[in-house]
């Protein structure tokens, strides 16, 4: 795959009963009543020993718990550590003085599935529609912290757990604890903060997600919604769940006495403008300070002549403003890539196993296209036997759009119409992997309609492979792509094709198929790679790309998707076996 979709279809449980999707998605912990945004919910009556109703219909037990049901529950609470320390590890390399925020926007009007954000992925479990997570270490405040409002007799100690106690026989929901006293308000208790609040707050009460108020009439259309709550937190491994709409007002607190506000927003469509209206919050909430762009979507001379202007008292305009600025307290909104992105360059064992996955069932969908492949099919019949076989195999979605380009269409690199009918003598890049569980994989073969490469596009092909070759030899701790692409580079110069290698070798795979890196980056054991390169001549009609997907290991890399042959005996022979009984019409 030569370069990221951003189209995505949405998360989904694929639960089939609504209340079991609901004990899941609104974080039901074992004797807490899930209360959302301050509505008391249907409080469930205390087990009883009382007889069943003389008249009427009996009553329909509730069906069991399915496997998938209690498999999804246990994936979230399984997830919920390895998120948490990621958090902390991104909160430690931000330091002191940053506050690291990632947005999940939703979608734009019009746009349909452009709301993933994989560094959202990366930190949480829980997969909302939108959604925010604010993180930060912790920080001795430059003032004394505010004390909280004291205890009503009703209101229970504040506890150091986030599970929230459970509610007392007959169903209402105690009231929330008080927060601590260096924790931003509670939603609803404060008011815009003034110029002398230098509150701030712990390493773990900034541990937060925030979460969009839910709306029961849509949720009857698309299914619940995790509730911002002390359930939904505790099930997540969060310190803290708050309403989306309280984000602006903590966040002006929590940058008092901080420098930089690193954001990772997504995907532009949704991403910049979630952006621009928080930012725009915040100099309205932040009237002493700077808040200023900085390589982020939206900066530039506008921007920081309108974020001058705000932060500006009108009386300067005819006095000394170079001084006025001087004076002025700068925070800088800055890319959080380089933190975040840092921590998923190198993959955990279960990113490994996750990853491994969605290339077995990739495997299998490549060597059954190369089975089926024959004159007058179309396209994408070969993309649709990779996409089933991903799908049975595990994977939800693919991680990209299949790529399946024949004869002219295999110089095309991008081309992902698939709709042209196979003939004798082309060959066809099928560029196709699944996503397994969020991770991607990124696998390529080329091979002959007929089944037997012509004596020219033996000699294309074999360049190719020896190529690859080389440049998985040069795989190793401490090399970097750029000296990998340039190992596979001189292959084909000695050939006398690098004239039509018109792209990278490499790419990294993890979240995105393609994924975190920095261009100066060696690689590390736990990477993973693709090594690809490829051979475009149009005017002969002949594209060629081997692809596979690598894991660097302490020694040197490990070729995840080699079970699929690539040598052309090996190329010849699967496609002269007989693809599965039913698979093809």
């Amino acid at each position: 795959m030569l370069s990221q979709s951003t189209v995505r279809a949405r998360r989904c449980l694929g639960v089939r009963h609504s209340a079991l999707r609901t004990a899941l998605l609104l974080g039901f912990v074992a004797g807490a009543q899930s209360v959302s945004l301050g509505q008391e919910a249907p409080a469930a009556p205390p087990p009883t020993s009382a007889p069943p109703p003389t008249s009427g219909p009996s009553p329909t037990p509730a069906p069991p718990a399915d496997e998938s049901v209690v498999a999804a529950r246990n994936s979230a609470l399984r997830a919920a550590p390895e998120a948490a320390d990621r958090r902390r590890r991104a909160a430690e390399a931000a330091g002191d003085d940053s506050v690291v925020l990632v947005l999940l926007p939703g979608t734009a009007d019009g746009i349909a599935d452009t709301n993933r954000n994989s560094d959202f992925a990366y930190l949480c479990p829980l997969a909302p529609r939108s959604a925010a997570l604010l993180i930060a270490m912790a920080r001795a405040p430059s003032s004394p912290a505010k004390s909280p409002p004291p205890l009503t007799p009703s209101s229970p100690a504040t506890s150091s757990s986030p599970r929230a106690p459970s509610p007392p026989p007959g169903g209402s929901q105690p009231p929330a604890a008080q927060p601590p006293a260096d924790a931003a308000p509670a939603p609803g208790t404060s008011g815009q903060p003034g110029p002398d609040d230098a509150t701030t707050v712990s390493a773990r009460a900034l541990d937060r997600v925030y979460l969009p108020l839910r709306n029961p009439a849509m949720e009857r259309w698309t299914g619940p919604e995790p509730a911002a709550d002390a359930p939904t937190a505790s099930l997540a491994g969060f310190a803290d769940a708050r309403p989306l709409d309280a984000l602006a007002d903590d966040l002006a607190l929590v940058l008092r006495g901080r420098t930089t506000l690193l954001v990772s927003a997504g995907p532009a469509a949704t991403g910049t403008p979630a952006l621009a209206k928080l930012v725009a919050q915040l100099r309205e909430k932040l009237p002493t300070h700077w808040v200023r762009l900085v390589g982020v979507p939206g900066a530039g001379k506008d921007d920081l002549i309108e974020s001058l202007r705000q932060a500006l008292p009108e009386r300067v305009a005819v006095g000394d403003p170079v001084g006025a600025i001087s004076k002025l307290t700068p925070i800088d909104v800055r890319p959080a890539t380089g933190i975040i992105g840092a921590l998923r360059e190198v993959k955990s064992p279960t990113e490994v196993e996750r990853i491994r996955r969605a290339v077995a069932a990739t495997v299998e969908g490549h060597a059954d296209a190369m089975r089926a492949a024959r004159a007058g099919l179309f396209e994408f019949h070969l993309a649709g036997l990779v996409e089933f076989r991903c799908k049975a195999g595990g994977c939800r979605r693919q991680a990209y759009p299949s790529i399946v380009g024949s004869g002219p269409w295999s110089c095309v690199l991008h081309y992902d119409r698939n709709e042209r009918r196979l003939a004798d003598g082309d060959l066809v890049v099928l560029d196709a992997g699944g996503e397994f569980e969020g991770y991607a994989c990124d696998v390529t073969r080329t091979f002959p309609v007929s089944g037997r490469f012509t004596p020219e596009q033996s000699v294309v092909y074999d360049a190719v492979l020896e190529a690859q070759e080389a440049g998985l030899a040069a795989v190793r701790p401490g090399a970097t792509l750029r000296q990998v692409h340039e190992v596979a580079r001189g292959v084909l110069a000695k050939h006398g094709l690098d004239k039509w290698f018109i792209h990278g070798t490499c790419h990294t795979v993890g979240l995105d198929v393609h994924d975190s890196w920095h261009a100066d980056a060696v690689l590390r054991p736990g990477c993973v790679i693709t090594v690809e390169p490829g051979v475009y001549d149009p005017a002969r009609n002949l594209g060629v790309r081997i692809e596979d997907t690598v894991l660097v290991t302490e020694t040197g890399c490990e070729v995840l998707s080699s079970s699929l042959p690539k040598s052309r005996a090996g190329v010849e022979a699967l496609m002269a076996e007989d693809l599965p009984a039913g698979m093809l019409r």
